[in-house]
């Protein structure tokens, strides 16, 4: 399997502006965690590491390891040691799979982690969504340069300037709803069941006013992502976690993914905590509200699954997957429909990463196919995966040990 590239000219030059995680927690949610989510261990347990391999084939001599496990094990029991309570990490290379975890689900009750745990995966939900519409379009349900004015009229202004293209893009100029405090209030006073609509969110996101003219610049915003669930609604006459589990989830036999609507938990999810350099807050029952952005439920085996899946063209036609693909530039890790791409030693990967309230992931296919899914339990206040500045380059420094040893 090859990844490549596509440059369409409906999208602009994203040379000023690379990509960023796509958090969807801001930094008074940590407050509304300190105010309402006491009780938690006030220290991570020691790693536990959980190593697993599939049988060999049946050559006469075993293939070669994919990984060296010993050395990636090293790599997550330090990151555990930098205080991310627990992480599962994948690596899939042709028929070959590596399995490793540390550290613990459950601070409280210093569970280990779990090589099937699942984890709110955050903004790896975005390629999904991206998914769906480019089946609808190979349908001819919809078109990428569908105006949201055809869908929903009204619903935002300059709705018949923005496309669905830059709605998966990111360069539709409307802003993100989480700019906006009013998004955090009701968890702010303790309401971790507090449910935000779609539309709710979009018409907040419409108050804050347009970033830039739709098409021109390059902005990361969620609201993109819940307009586009709101398409899909309107174009299949079904719920968009509906269409996520008939076109995706059943279809890929995704066992222990779903798409979250409510607060009751799954009972494999590793809590997810909220660090900072006070107590780690426990907020895995927060109302999952990000809807096409990030609602997403799922493991690492089911998350490797889509991803290998989506870029060996058996999710999206091979001419809607190359319309998908990020623009590779020299100075920039672009954005594409959906995608991102990061370069690295030993090649081009594309995936998603994500990060909400409790969880930082990444997903990544390299250019030859090799895939690494990494899951872990926390997040702080500005997105990090931990409160010490090393954990975030622990945390990349694993991603590219797994891809590129």
């Amino acid at each position: 399997m090859t990844l490549h590239t596509h440059l369409t000219d409906s999208q602009p030059n994203l040379a000023a502006a690379p990509a960023r995680r796509s958090t969807v927690v801001a930094a008074a949610l940590v407050a509304a965690a300190l105010l309402a989510g006491a009780g938690c261990s006030s220290a991570s347990a020691a790693a536990t590491p959980t190593p697993t391999t599939p049988s060999t084939t049946a050559a006469s001599e075993p293939p070669a390891p994919i990984v060296d496990q010993a050395a990636l094990q090293t790599e997550l029991d330090d990151l555990v040691a930098l205080g991310v309570p627990g992480v599962v990490v994948m690596v899939r290379d042709d028929d070959q799979t590596v399995v490793l975890t540390a550290g613990v689900s459950d601070l409280d009750a210093e569970t280990p982690m779990s090589p099937d745990a699942t984890f709110r995966i955050a903004s790896l939900t975005k390629p999904f969504t991206a998914s769906i519409v480019m089946q609808l379009v190979a349908e001819g349900t919809l078109g990428l340069d569908d105006t949201v004015q055809q869908w929903l009229p009204g619903i935002v202004t300059d709705a018949n300037l923005i496309t669905i293209r830059q709605l998966l893009g990111h360069t539709s100029g409307l802003a993100d709803y989480f700019d906006d405090p009013a998004i955090l209030e009701p968890y702010l006073e303790g309401d971790y069941e507090y449910v935000w609509t779609p539309q709710q969110l979009i018409e907040i996101a419409e108050q804050l006013g347009a970033t830039s003219e739709p098409g021109t610049e390059w902005s990361y915003s969620n609201t993109n992502y819940a307009i586009v669930g709101l398409i899909v609604e309107k174009a299949t006459d079904h719920t968009l976690g509906e269409e996520m589990q008939t076109r995706i989830f059943d279809e890929l036999d995704l066992q222990n993914t779903t798409f979250a609507t409510d607060t009751n938990l799954d009972p494999q999810m590793a809590h997810g905590y909220l660090l900072s350099d006070d107590d780690p807050i426990d907020v895995t029952g927060l109302y999952p509200f990000p809807y096409g952005a990030g609602n997403i439920v799922s493991d690492a085996a089911d998350t490797a699954t889509f991803y290998g899946a989506l870029f060996g063209g058996d999710v999206v036609e091979p001419a809607l997957l190359d319309e998908m693909m990020p623009i590779i530039t020299d100075d920039v890790e672009p954005y594409g429909l959906g995608l991102i791409a990061w370069k690295m030693p030993c090649g081009v990967a594309s995936g998603h990463d994500g990060g909400i309230a409790g969880y930082s992931t990444r997903s990544l296919v390299l250019d030859d196919g090799r895939q690494v899914v990494i899951l872990a339990n926390s997040i702080t206040i500005d997105d990090h995966v931990a409160a010490d500045p090393g954990a975030d380059d622990k945390y990349d420094s694993i991603i590219e040990f797994a891809m590129c040893d």
